[in-house]
C-alpha cells in the first residue's frame, strides 16, 4: 500500500509497506524536462558551457535520494540508432526536433555521474527506455517488488499494475504525484490502465508521431473505448458504429492496428534484472566532488558535503509506524499580541473592519505576526481576512531549491471588500496611490460582451482586496461608479495582464481608464517574444512561485459542490476543511443586503476571491521584475512611447467597429456556390467517378492511385499521399483536374472563412464588426488580428478582392484607407546605407523600375514590362535571402539566369550585401538581431550544425530587422494619429491595420483635415535616410479606398 504522509508543504514522503522498492527513471525524459525548465535562464558556468540539463537531471535525482531513499535504482537511456519502431515505421518521431546541442554535449557527463553514484545505468540496443522499464517492472513485480517509473510521459500509464506506479514529476516543480490504477483511469477516463494502447491507437500520438486515426480525437476515442472495450472489439463490430465516426474507423482499419504496434509498451526486452546488481549502495563522493567541481555545481558540492549515504538505513518518518496512515492536520495559527492566547483554526476572522471611522487603514497592524503549525504540515490556502499561510522567512529556507513558492507556503493578506466602510476606506487609501495593479474575473470570452463578477487590487506585495459585483448590470454599474477616482487617475501607474481587454471590460460599466499603463503580457513580449507569455509561466521565471491558475476555478467549484468523493483522500480532508471553515465564515460575516448573496454565492466568492487576488498580486511582483529586464535591454522607448500608449489604440480600435454590408455577401455567397457546384462536377467528370473533394486522402488515392498522374508520389509522415497547395501547384501541368482542384479549394476557403463567417461574427448590439487585435503574438513586432483575421484576406485575385466591398462607410461617413509605400524597402536603405538605393528613393523613382535599369543597365525609360517584374521579385526576394534556386521557380526562369540576376543585384546595391552578411555575423554574436527601434529577435539556432536550421535562421537574422523596423513605424504613426485626432476633437475613427495599411471611417465633412494628419503622422513616423511615403484612398467601401 501507498501512503502520504506531508512533512512540509510541497515535500511528499511516500513511505510503503515493503523495503523492497525499485526506481526506474526514464533518462531522456528528465533531461529534456531539466533542459527547458532552464531555457529563459540557462545556468552558464565560466567555461561558456551551459550545464541546465546536467543539474537539473542531478537536482532532480538529489530530490528523489532524499526524499524516498530507494532500496533498488536504475537509470535507462534510449540507445545510438533506431529502435524496431523506427524500422517498422520510418515516419516514427520524425516529426521532432534535432536534439539540442547542449543535451547532447551533457549525456556523458551525466552518465559520468550515475557512475560515480554507482547507479546502473541500462541501455538495450533496438529498444527505448520505455520498453527496457516495461520489462524491469514486470519482472521486479514478480519477485515482490513495488516498482515506481520516474517519467512524466503519458504511455507508461499502459505499465500500471498493483504493484507498479508512474511517479511523475509535476510541471513547473519538483512535487512528484504517484498514479496507480485509480489515478490513471480517472486521469485518461478508462476502466483499466491497459486501454492506454487502445485510447492512443485512436487518438494517435503527435510526440511520438503515431499517426491513430485521422479525425478521431480524445473525446470520440474515450466514448469508443468505453463503449466497445479495446480496438479489437470495435473494428469488429463497426456496423454499430455511426456517421463520419463510422466512416473514419473503417478507412483507417490497418493504419489503427499499426498505431497499437507503435504504442505499445514491450515488456520482453533481452535484459534481466539482477536484484542485487540494482541495490543501492553508497556513492564515490570524490569522484562525485570532481566532476560537480568541474562542472562548478557549488551548491551540490556543499549539499554532498553536508549529507550522509543514502544507503544505510530505510527512510521512516519519526512518530508514525510502518502502514500507519496519516492525513494533513489544519493548520493552527497564533497572534503574538497581548491577550490573544487562543488558538483558532486558519479562515477564521481576527478583524472587522479594515479601516476606521476616519478612513483610516488599520487592518494590517492589527494582524497575527507569527504563524506556527503542528507537524511542519500547510493545507491548502483557506481564503480568509487573515493571513492564512506560514511565514515565508520561516520556511522557504528550509525547502530544497527546486521547490516553488505557492499560496500553500506564502504569506498573504487577501481581502474581501463587502461591506460600505470597507469600500471607502479602500476608495480613499488607492486613490491617493501612485500605482496599483488589478485584475478583474469575468463571465464570457468576449471582452466588449463580458460581465464583470469580480475585480481584484494590489498595491502591496502578498496583499490584495477583492471587490464581488453584483449580477445585476445596473447595480454592478452603480458599485462601480464609486471607483472611477482609482481608474480615471491620468496621474498613477495601472497593472494588469492583457489591459487592451480589461479596458473594453469596463467600458462595458461605463468606466474608462487613464494615465500610464504596465502591461505584463507586453512588457514579457518585448523582452523574450518568442516565449510563453502566460501567468503561469511567468509567475515560475521570475518569482519561483506556482499559481492557481493552472489549477483554475473549476476545481476549486467542484470542491464547493460536493464531488469530494472523486478525489484522493488528502483533497477529500481539505475539501472538508475548506468547507467547514467558510461555514464559520458565513455565519461570522453577513454580506451587504445590496449584494444579497447566499451562502453558496459567499463560498464561490471567496475561492474566486483567492484566485483573481493571487493575480493582481503576482501582476504587482512581476511588474517590478519585468521593469529592470526592459531598462537593461534597452527597452524603454519601445515599451513606453510606442507599446504602451498603443494599447489604448487597439482598445478604441476594436470598440469602434466597422459596418459589413451583409446583402452583398449573401449575393457573393450564392454565386460562388454556384461555381463552386459547377467546379465540383467537373472535377468528377475528370475524375471519372464521385469522391469527397475535401478529403485529403480521396483526393491523393484519386490523383496517384487512379489517375496516376505522376509514377512516384509524394508522402506524408503518415504514409498518405501529400496533396497540399504547394505540391498540387508543381503537379498543375500534369492532369487539368489538378487546376480544378486548387481552384475548388480556394473558392472553398473564401466562402468558410470569410464571405460565410462574417456576418455571424456580427455584433448584435452595434451591427458591426469587432475585430480583435493582438500585440502580442509575432515575433516581428507586427500586429495580428482574429475573429476575423483581417490580415489574411485574399487580394491578389478579383474574388477575394470583392470581400473588401463588403467593409463600408455609414450614412454621411466615408472609408479612408492610407498605405505605406514600398516601406520594406524603404527599411532596406536606411540599414544598408546603400547610396543607389537612397538615390532612386530620394529622387522618387519607381524603384523596381530603377532596379531594372541598374541591373539590365538601361535608361529607366526603356525597362519594359517583364524587366520591372523580375526586378520586382529580385527587391522582394534577395533581401529575403532568396537562393538561387528559388528565384529561379520564382520568376519562371533558368538557375544560370537566377544566379546572374543575383549577381547583378548586389553589383548594383553592393551595401544591401554587406549589410546582409553584418546582420548575419552580428546574430552569429550575440543571438539575436533588432530593429531601429531596439525590438529584439531572438535566433539560437544560428548556431545549429544542422545546415538547414541554420540557414532559416540567417534569413531570418537579415530580414528581422526589415519586418520589424516596418512593425514599428506604423506603431508610431497609429499612436501620434490617434493622438492627433483627439486633441482636434475630430470624430474620425481608426478602425482597421492591416500589413501597411491603416483605414479609418470619416464623416464627409472632415475629410480634407484628416487625410493631412494622417499623411503627415505617417510620413514623419521616424526620420531615415530616404523619405518615408504614404498614399490615400477614399471610398465608400474598403474596396474602392484601396
Amino acid at each position: 500500500m501507498l501512503y502520504f504522509i506531508p512533512l512540509q508543504p510541497k515535500l511528499f514522503i511516500f513511505t510503503m509497506s515493503t523495503s523492497k522498492r525499485l526506481f526506474l527513471l526514464d533518462a531522456y525524459a528528465l533531461i529534456y524536462r531539466s533542459y527547458y525548465a532552464f531555457i529563459k535562464n540557462p545556468r552558464i558556468n565560466s567555461k561558456g558551457e551551459n550545464t541546465s540539463a546536467i543539474f537539473g537531471f542531478i537536482n532532480t535525482l538529489e530530490d528523489l535520494l532524499k526524499r524516498e531513499n530507494p532500496s533498488h535504482l536504475a537509470v535507462a537511456f534510449d540507445p545510438p540508432g533506431p529502435t524496431f519502431r523506427h524500422t517498422a515505421f520510418e515516419a516514427y518521431k520524425a516529426q521532432r526536433e534535432k536534439t539540442p546541442e547542449t543535451i547532447i554535449w551533457s549525456i556523458p557527463y551525466i552518465k559520468e555521474i550515475l557512475k560515480a553514484y554507482r547507479i546502473p545505468i541500462l541501455e538495450v540496443e533496438g529498444f527505448e527506455a520505455d520498453d527496457v522499464i516495461g520489462t524491469l517492472s514486470l519482472k521486479a513485480e514478480k519477485e515482490g517488488f513495488e516498482t515506481y517509473m520516474m517519467t512524466p510521459d503519458k504511455d507508461f500509464g499502459q505499465l500500471v499494475s498493483e504493484h507498479s506506479f508512474i511517479y511523475r514529476p509535476r510541471y513547473g516543480s519538483s512535487e512528484f504525484e504517484v498514479m496507480g490504477i485509480e489515478e490513471v483511469n480517472k486521469k485518461f477516463g478508462l476502466k483499466h490502465p491497459c486501454q492506454i494502447i487502445d485510447l492512443l491507437s485512436l487518438m494517435g500520438d503527435t510526440s511520438d508521431n503515431i499517426p491513430g486515426c485521422p479525425g478521431i480525437g480524445i473525446v470520440t476515442a474515450q466514448k469508443l473505448i468505453a463503449e466497445f472495450g479495446d480496438i479489437d472489439t470495435l473494428l469488429n463490430n463497426t456496423d454499430k458504429l455511426k456517421g463520419s465516426v463510422k466512416e473514419k474507423v473503417e478507412n483507417n482499419r490497418e493504419q489503427i492496428l499499426f498505431s497499437r504496434f507503435l504504442a505499445t509498451i514491450k515488456r520482453d526486452v533481452p535484459i534481466e534484472f539482477v536484484e542485487e546488481e540494482f541495490r543501492m549502495v553508497p556513492r564515490d563522493e570524490k569522484k562525485i566532488m570532481s566532476i560537480f567541481e568541474q562542472l562548478e555545481f557549488r551548491t551540490l558540492m556543499k549539499r554532498i558535503s553536508a549529507s550522509n549515504s543514502y544507503a544505510d538505513s530505510e527512510k521512516k518518518p519519526s512518530g508514525h509506524s510502518e502502514g500507519e496512515k496519516k492525513l494533513f492536520t489544519p493548520i493552527f495559527v497564533e497572534a503574538s499580541q497581548p491577550g490573544a492566547s487562543k488558538k483558532k483554526p486558519a479562515g477564521l476572522n481576527l478583524q472587522n473592519s479594515l479601516w476606521d471611522e476616519q478612513g483610516n487603514a488599520v487592518g494590517s497592524s492589527s494582524l497575527p505576526t507569527k504563524i506556527k503549525t503542528q507537524q511542519n504540515i500547510v493545507g491548502n490556502d483557506l481564503f480568509s481576512n487573515n493571513l492564512s499561510a506560514i511565514n515565508p522567512d520561516e520556511s522557504t529556507d528550509s525547502l530544497p531549491e527546486s521547490i516553488l513558492s505557492s499560496l500553500k507556503n506564502t504569506a498573504h493578506y487577501y481581502h474581501i471588500l463587502d461591506n460600505e466602510k470597507d469600500i471607502g476606506g479602500f476608495i480613499k487609501e488607492f486613490s491617493e496611490s501612485d500605482f496599483f495593479a488589478f485584475s478583474t474575473k469575468k463571465q464570457g470570452t468576449e471582452a466588449m460582451n463580458a460581465q464583470m463578477t469580480g475585480i481584484a487590487f494590489s498595491k502591496e506585495k502578498n496583499k490584495a482586496y477583492y471587490l464581488p459585483c453584483p449580477n445585476n448590470r445596473k447595480k454592478c454599474k452603480e458599485l462601480l461608479n464609486s471607483f472611477k477616482p482609482l481608474f480615471e487617475n491620468k496621474h498613477s501607474l495601472k497593472i494588469g495582464y492583457d489591459l487592451k481587454n480589461e479596458i473594453l471590460l469596463l467600458r462595458n460599466y461605463e468606466l474608462s481608464l487613464a494615465g500610464p499603463l504596465f502591461d505584463i503580457l507586453i512588457a514579457h513580449y518585448l523582452i523574450q517574444p518568442e516565449l510563453r507569455h502566460d501567468l503561469d509561466f511567468l509567475s515560475k521565471s521570475y518569482l519561483n512561485y506556482q499559481c492557481l491558475i493552472k489549477e483554475g476555478l473549476p476545481e476549486l467549484k467542484a470542491k464547493k459542490q460536493g464531488e469530494s468523493q472523486d478525489l484522493n483522500a488528502e483533497q477529500s480532508l481539505r475539501v472538508e476543511q475548506d468547507l467547514g471553515v467558510q461555514q464559520s465564515l458565513s455565519a461570522e460575516q453577513n454580506l451587504s443586503a445590496e449584494q444579497d448573496l447566499s451562502a453558496e454565492q459567499d463560498l464561490n466568492v471567496k475561492m474566486a476571491a483567492e484566485f483573481i487576488c493571487e493575480q493582481a498580486d503576482l501582476y504587482l511582483q512581476l511588474k517590478s521584475k519585468l521593469e529592470t529586464e526592459i531598462e537593461q535591454g534597452g527597452l524603454n522607448n519601445l515599451y513606453y512611447e510606442i507599446e504602451a500608449p498603443l494599447i489604448y489604440v487597439l482598445a478604441d480600435m476594436e470598440n469602434s467597429g466597422v459596418y459589413i454590408d451583409t446583402e452583398a455577401l449573401k449575393s457573393s455567397s450564392v454565386l460562388l456556390t454556384e461555381e463552386l457546384n459547377g467546379i465540383e462536377q467537373e472535377i468528377y467528370d475528370l475524375a471519372g467517378t464521385t469522391f469527397n473533394v475535401n478529403s485529403a486522402k480521396q483526393v491523393g488515392d484519386v490523383l496517384f492511385e487512379r489517375l496516376r498522374i505522376v509514377e512516384k508520389a509524394k508522402r506524408t509522415k503518415t504514409g498518405q499521399y501529400s496533396t497540399s497547395e504547394e505540391v498540387l501547384e508543381t503537379l498543375r501541368s500534369k492532369h487539368p483536374i489538378v487546376s480544378k482542384i486548387l481552384n475548388y479549394r480556394g473558392l472553398k476557403k473564401l466562402l468558410s472563412t470569410y464571405i460565410d463567417a462574417l456576418p455571424p461574427l456580427i455584433n448584435p448590439k452595434t451591427g458591426k464588426i469587432h475585430t480583435s487585435f493582438n500585440q502580442a503574438v509575432t515575433a516581428t513586432g507586427r500586429l495580428s488580428s482574429s475573429n476575423p483575421n483581417l490580415q489574411n484576406i485574399p487580394i491578389r485575385d478579383d474574388k477575394g478582392r470583392e470581400i473588401r466591398r463588403a467593409f463600408s462607410a455609414g450614412p454621411g461617413e466615408l472609408f479612408l484607407s492610407a498605405d505605406y509605400s514600398q516601406i520594406e524597402l524603404r527599411v532596406m536603405a536606411h540599414l544598408s546605407e546603400d547610396e543607389n538605393m537612397i538615390k532612386a528613393f530620394r529622387l522618387d523613382q519607381d524603384i523596381h523600375a530603377a532596379t531594372a535599369a541598374r541591373i539590365f543597365k538601361l535608361p529607366i525609360e526603356d525597362v519594359d514590362q517583364d524587366m520591372r517584374r523580375k526586378a520586382k521579385t529580385a527587391n522582394f526576394g534577395i533581401i529575403y535571402g532568396i537562393s538561387t534556386f528559388g528565384l529561379a521557380e520564382r520568376m519562371g526562369v533558368s538557375r544560370a539566369e537566377a544566379k546572374k540576376l543575383i549577381e547583378d543585384y548586389f553589383e548594383t546595391y553592393p551595401k544591401i550585401k554587406a549589410y546582409m552578411d553584418h546582420s548575419v555575423q552580428m546574430a552569429r554574436e550575440n543571438n539575436w538581431v533588432e530593429t531601429v527601434f531596439h525590438r529584439k529577435r531572438y535566433l539560437p539556432d544560428i548556431q545549429s550544425r544542422n545546415a538547414v536550421v541554420r540557414s532559416y535562421a540567417e534569413r531570418n537574422a537579415i530580414n528581422a530587422p526589415i519586418q520589424g523596423t516596418a512593425a514599428d513605424l506604423i506603431k508610431i504613426a497609429m499612436v501620434r494619429i490617434h493622438l492627433a485626432l483627439e486633441s482636434a476633437q475630430l470624430k474620425t475613427k481608426m478602425i482597421l491595420q492591416v500589413h501597411d495599411e491603416l483605414d479609418f471611417i470619416v464623416p464627409e465633412e472632415e475629410l480634407e483635415q484628416v487625410k493631412k494628419i494622417i499623411i503627415y503622422e505617417m510620413e514623419n513616423a521616424a526620420s531615415f535616410k530616404v523619405p518615408i511615403k504614404a498614399e490615400i484612398g477614399v471610398g465608400k467601401n474598403w474596396l474602392e479606398a484601396h
